[in-house]
Formats: structure tokens, C-alpha cells, sequence
């Protein structure tokens, strides 16, 4: 299929994501209707003055401390020098998928970085209606919940790597979606993010929102994690844990109604979420790490004369 159809089904299939993304957190919704309705009030960044944004040190410095985790976990992304080396074409066309997948793995990464780093300095610093009626809020807040939509983008494109890695051993179980098809997915429910279309009177109700929309590149990541990369030295119980550490963060869509109405204060509740968070996004970047070893076990082999023993992650 050409490029361009690819991007034009891009286009498509994030229209509908689009509007199942906007509807779901009222049919997920385990009050049973009670809170949903409340809480998913419009914006469109016009906010009023009965709109609830926490501005306590428990959600900001969460933030930061979300954020200082995710940069450790992006400067752990690599493989040494000496075990990239030049050989013939198979291997190097492997060491470029290794490359690859270490770079979309860190623009992954880095995405939840600024998403929580844009979204500490909004409830550290913007603490009226007025100030959050601005520009500048509208501004930052769009890169905190932008980054979340962007991020489908990223990993959708390392999955595209791990697919093109199956096809080059010829054992692709799972078909290879081109980047263009990822591309043109996270700039369009991107773009619905800058507009306005997912702004809400709770403004943490939009990173929810633009979270749904990430399911098509986790199916697609978590399938090839459990049924794809044969070649790589990952056990059965890694791969049933790597594709479970994809979905951690679902359940975040469900408990946040209920920690509502438990009466928490908001700052506890987002602590909640963003402790949450950091289970999730570590166990993420854990696995692209485990497979960027893998890879470049596969991308560096021994000699032949050797005998080969991989080690089984």
C-alpha cells in the first residue's frame, strides 16, 4: 500500500478513536453515571469559575518526581559502544532497527517527561480562573495533554521496528504498519488537543481522554511483544509481563471516578494517579531496554567458529 494511503488510513482510524475516545469515559464510568457527567464538563479552555484545578505541592512536586524518574529512564536507554559493530548487510540492517528502536524508545519516554513536566509547572504556577484563562496556560497545557496523544505516535513506531525485525528474519507473524500510518494518527488527535476538542472544566479529565487514544499503538506494541520478536532471547513469562506492563495504566481511566467519590482531597487523588503512573511508565521503559539488549545480542553475533548461546532475558 502506497504512503499516502497509509496516511490517509491513519487520518481515518484516529477519527474514530477520536470520537470513542470522547464517549468511553461515560460508559467506563463504575459509578454507574454518578461522577462521569461532573467531571467531564467542556472548556474548550474557556474555563468558569466553579472549574477544579489542584494547585497543592502533593500534585506539582508528584509531578517533578514523575518526571525526574522518567529522565533516568531515558539516559538508560542505549547499549555500549563496543557492542555495535560493523559486518555484513543483514547485521547491519539489524544494528539500524537496534538504533531505531533506542531512539523512538526515548522519544517515548521523553513525551511522558514534558507531559508531567508541563504539568507540574501548571498547578505549581497557575493558581487563579484568570490565570488559567490565558494564552500561556492554554499553551502549556496543550503540551502536557499533546505529548500524551503524541506518544501513540512513538510507540506505534517502535512497534513498526520489531515487525520490520520479523520480516527481515522472515518470521512476521504480525504485519508491518508503516511509520506514515503513526505519524499521521498522533497529528491529527494532537491537533484535536490544541483546538480545544478534549479541554475540560476538570482539566485533568483531558490527559485521561487523550490517554484513551494511545489503544491502538498498545494492542499493536502488546501483540508483538507476545507473539512476535521469535529470534529474541525473551522467555514466556518476560513476554506475558512486557505486554501486561502496556496496559498498566488503563486502570487509571476507571479509579479516578472512584477516587472522587471517595471524598479524597484532590492533591491525594492525584498523588494516587501519578505514583500509578510511575509503576506503569517504569515497567514500560523497562521492557524497551530488556529488548534493546536483546537486539543487540542479535545485531552483534559471535563468530562462527563460536558456539552460540544466547541468554534468555
Amino acid at each position: 500500500m502506497p504512503s499516502a494511503s497509509w496516511a490517509v488510513s491513519g487520518i481515518i482510524t484516529a477519527s474514530a478513536v477520536a470520537v470513542f475516545s470522547t464517549y468511553f469515559p461515560f460508559w467506563s464510568d463504575p459509578t454507574m453515571g454518578e461522577v462521569s457527567p461532573i467531571i467531564y464538563q467542556r472548556a474548550s479552555y474557556q474555563y468558569q469559575p466553579d472549574s477544579l484545578f489542584d494547585n497543592t505541592p502533593l500534585t506539582y512536586i508528584t509531578d517533578y518526581i514523575l518526571a525526574g524518574v522518567m529522565g533516568a529512564w531515558v539516559l538508560s536507554m542505549g547499549v555500549s559502544s563496543n557492542q555495535m559493530t560493523k559486518s555484513e548487510p543483514d547485521v547491519q540492517f539489524r544494528q539500524k532497527l537496534l538504533q531505531q528502536h533506542i531512539f523512538r524508545s526515548r522519544g517515548l519516554l521523553l513525551t511522558y517527561l514534558i507531559s508531567v513536566t508541563a504539568g507540574g509547572l501548571a498547578h505549581h504556577y497557575f493558581t487563579s480562573v484568570e490565570s488559567r484563562n490565558t494564552l500561556l496556560f492554554r499553551l502549556l497545557w496543550t503540551i502536557c495533554v499533546g505529548t500524551v496523544t503524541a506518544a501513540s505516535g512513538w510507540m506505534g513506531s517502535i512497534g513498526t521496528v520489531w515487525a520490520k525485525m520479523d520480516k527481515q528474519n522472515r518470521c512476521a507473524s504480525i504485519p508491518v504498519i508503516p511509520e506514515v500510518f503513526w505519524v499521521a494518527f498522533a497529528t491529527v488527535t494532537t491537533l484535536i488537543v490544541a483546538l480545544g476538542g478534549w479541554s475540560y472544566q476538570r482539566p485533568a479529565c483531558d490527559t485521561f481522554v487523550a490517554g484513551i487514544t494511545q489503544f491502538p499503538s498498545t494492542f499493536y506494541v502488546m501483540a508483538l511483544i507476545w507473539k512476535g520478536l521469535p529470534l529474541l532471547p525473551l522467555s514466556t513469562n518476560y513476554r506475558c509481563r512486557g505486554a501486561f506492563a502496556w496496559i498498566l495504566n488503563a486502570p487509571l481511566l476507571p479509579l479516578y471516578p472512584i477516587l472522587i467519590s471517595t471524598g479524597l482531597q484532590v492533591g491525594q487523588i492525584n498523588a494516587i494517579l501519578h505514583a500509578c503512573l510511575c509503576i506503569a511508565w517504569s515497567s514500560q521503559g523497562s521492557v524497551l531496554r530488556t529488548v534493546a539488549q536483546a537486539m543487540a545480542v542479535e545485531a552483534s553475533p559471535p563468530p562462527r567458529s563460536l558456539p552460540v548461546k544466547r541468554k534468555a532475558f
